[in-house]
């Protein structure tokens, strides 16, 4: 099942809403996700540095996270967190696939992007957030809640 931004995700008790979030149990709040396997997170100059942080510290105590992505607006890249045996796996993605197997998912990131820039061009910063988590939603193919 996949949620979007208005629903809550609780990371080490904290409250957090990702753009895009991924689990596969049913909860007993639609409204409120505790073991997502899958988060996308789309930066922006207010929120890079939660994201990167505070965040990403608390979402790696979710067992059931398998991949934390952050997609740049700005620029063409997509780093990529993959929880291996022992720990966590970081991967800066610039070109290329950016490769999802926790969800069976593969996307050309060139693709991603240009979409995102044809559709958002004229948006101004402060929507440019949002369009790109749309982009994504539409080309990964992903149904909404």
């Amino acid at each position: 099942m996949v949620a979007t931004a208005d629903t809550l995700v609780l990371a080490n008790h904290a409250p957090y809403y990702p753009a895009v979030m991924v689990y596969c149990e049913t909860e007993d709040d639609p409204r409120i996700v505790k073991k997502p396997c899958l988060m996308v997170e789309v930066l922006s100059d207010r929120t890079a540095e939660t994201d990167r942080g505070e965040k990403w510290l608390n979402y790696q105590a979710l067992p059931s996270l398998q991949r934390d992505v952050l997609l740049d607006p700005d620029t063409v890249r997509a780093e990529v967190f993959r929880r291996v045996e022992g720990g966590w796996h970081y991967e800066k993605i610039e070109s290329g696939m950016l490769r999802l197997s926790c969800v069976d998912l593969e996307i050309a990131l060139e693709n991603l992007y240009s979409r995102y820039r044809v559709e958002g061009r004229r948006a101004d910063r402060s929507h440019r957030k949002t369009r790109l988590r749309q982009v994504f939603e539409r080309v990964a193919g992903i149904n909404l809640v």
